[in-house]
Formats: C-alpha cells, structure tokens, sequence
C-alpha cells in the first residue's frame, strides 16, 4: 500500500513539474514574440502628451506617445509637415475634397513616404511628408490618422527622386510647376549642374532647358495667363524667350491668342526667332484723330491675313472707285461661280434699295 502512495507521489510531482515546464515554456514563447515585435519597431522616440478620458470623468494621466522611425504605420497627420522641396502647390489639388471622401469611406490604400525630422521650432513636428501632401491634407481635413511609409535614411537628392516620381506617376503637375521645381533645387544647389539634374530625372538636356527657359517666364505675364497650369511647355518656353528678348509688352498683348491656341506652334516659334513678325500680329495703334471719317480718296489700302498669317486680300478705296485684289492662290476664287454668286448676293444685301 505504501508502495503505491509512493509511485502516486512521484507521478503527481512529475505532472506537476511538467505543468511548469509548459507554462515557462509558453511565457517564453510570449516574450520572444514581443521582443520580435519591438524589433520590427526598431528605435522609437518617446514623448508625453495629455490623454483626454471619458468626459465622465476627470483624470487626465499622461502616457508615452511612441513614435516609430521606420515601417509603415498610423500617425497623427497634425504631428506632419511637407518637407523643403513640397512641389505641388494647393492650387494643383483639385482632387482633395474627394480623396477626404474616399479616406472615410474606404480608408487609405497607398501610404504617404515621410521621413522622421525633429525642429527646435516646431516641436510638435515629428515627420516631413516626401510624398504624398494631397493624402495629408486629406488626412488633415476628414480627421483621420495618415498611413506613412518611414524611410529615415533618405537623402535628400533620393527624397526628391521619389517625390518627383510619385506626382507624376499620379495627378501629374502642370509643366509650369514643373519648370520652378527644377529650377528650385538647381538655385539651392540640392544638384551641382543641370548635366547632374536631367540625368537624375531621366531628361535631355534639351528638355530641362526648356523647363528652366519655361521657369524665367515673368511674374507679370503669369498673372497676366488666364489659367497658367493649362500652358504647354513649348508655348512657355517660347513666351518666356519672348519676354527676355524686350517683347513683354507684346507678348501680353497677344497672350489671350495664344492661350486660346490661335497662334501656336509654328507661328510661335517664328515669333521666338524673329520678334519683328510680331507687328503682323497686333492691332495697329490708331492715330490721332483716326476716330474722325477721312476725307474722301485719302483711305490707305487695308491688308487682311488668315489667322496664320498668310495673305488673303487686299481693299483699295479712292474717291471714285472701290477693289480688292486677291493675293497668290487666293485668286481663284475669282473664277469659282459659287464663290462670286455669294458675294453679290452679300453686296447686293448690304446696298441700298432702289426707290
């Protein structure tokens, strides 16, 4: 009987010792976890913020706010800023309402890229939005925590890269703000030479020129462009050529035409390279007294373009007598019955009835 109770004993103890075993064992196994965890965290800095409780109650205890240095995360968007070369100016997010509809109905699919800053001024600051300012703003304004990707180790000249690829993989910018970026980060040396920029962003350098050329165009004539973003370009490169040639007052004059596209293209680039075509294009200034009806037989001849340029015909008015005279090709008309039935019809219209 002894025996028994012995062997009972012994068993109780070995089961008992086994039940520790697992127990330590899966404590371990819990802790391992979290360690591994904390280390896809990596270094997080801490700091201290008011916890607001349940209006019930009144206890405000402060807790540590972490923030994560790497990895994708969840962050406060007010704790964000753009960083130095944010290019995208708020007048280029026209999609922002609907992107803040989109977070709080569907959520964030594509992360922000930041970049953990720490500025003695702006303490409350703790990232600098790379890419993506319009899902910050968004985040800002349906009050949402932003998704990130945190790239601490970014240079500047790679932050850029990524930037410049992200706004143009998505709602591209217009070439206007496109053409002040480069020319940004070249006057604040973030690249040596332009040799050094177009080969970073995968330009000619025929095409970055175009864009430092577009960059120079003047305030004035900005202000002056019905809708800046929509300017191709070419058309700025040339305007912006214009300008530095002593021809700003001109090329405002004719600026409405060329936002509209009646003179584009080729006959812009001609305007470019010889500015004295300009005169075919502008009104002629009236001299004094040119509101008052000349005397008779002293008209000067009128010459009418297309809206190319080319000749079409000219209007002679003497005292006695009234032609028009069509230039080049434009003569044919004068052998095309359909073209002359027309024109009496229209001068008969406009003379005066018999009595």
């Amino acid at each position: 009987m002894n025996e028994i109770k012995d062997q009972r004993r012994r068993d109780n103890a070995e089961a008992g010792a086994v039940g520790r075993l697992g127990r330590n064992r899966q404590s371990a196994m819990v802790k391992a976890l979290q360690n591994l965890e904390r280390a896809a965290d990596t270094d997080t800095t801490v700091s201290y913020e008011t916890v607001v409780m349940d209006p019930v109650t009144t206890d405000s205890p402060e807790r540590p706010t972490l923030y994560p240095t790497k990895g994708q995360r969840f962050v406060d968007p007010e704790v964000c800023r753009p960083w130095r070369w944010a290019d995208r100016p708020d007048s280029e997010t026209p999609h922002l309402d609907e992107l803040a509809q989109s977070l709080e109905r569907d959520g964030q699919v594509a992360p922000a890229i930041v970049r953990p800053v720490r500025d003695p001024e702006q303490p409350v600051i703790r990232y600098e939005i790379i890419a993506g300012y319009v899902r910050w703003k968004a985040a800002l304004q349906a009050q949402r925590q932003l998704l990130v990707d945190i790239r601490p180790d970014l240079s500047d000249r790679e932050a850029f890269s990524i930037m410049v690829v992200e706004n143009d993989l998505r709602r591209g910018l217009s070439d206007y703000t496109r053409a002040k970026r480069y020319q940004r980060v070249l006057d604040e040396n973030l690249f040596a030479s332009k040799g050094e920029l177009a080969e970073a962003m995968g330009l000619s350098y025929a095409q970055l020129s175009k864009y430092l050329g577009f960059a120079k165009l003047p305030a004035e004539v900005v202000m002056a462009c019905q809708d800046i973003t929509a300017l191709p370009l070419t058309t700025g490169y040339l305007l912006a050529n214009l300008c530095a040639k002593g021809f700003q007052d001109q090329a405002m004059q004719l600026l409405p035409r060329i936002e509209s596209g009646e003179i584009a293209g080729r006959q812009l680039e001609e305007l470019a390279v010889d500015p004295r075509q300009l005169e075919r294009w502008l009104p002629r200034p009236m001299a004094s007294g040119a509101n008052e009806t000349p005397p008779r037989g002293k008209l000067e001849p009128r010459n009418f373009v297309s809206s190319s340029g080319r000749p079409l015909f000219k209007v002679n008015i003497s005292q006695r007598q009234a032609s028009i005279s069509f230039a080049g090709p434009s003569r044919w008309l004068l052998e095309n019955e359909e073209f002359l039935e027309r024109l009496r019809a229209m001068i008969e219209a406009e003379s005066p009835q018999d009595d």
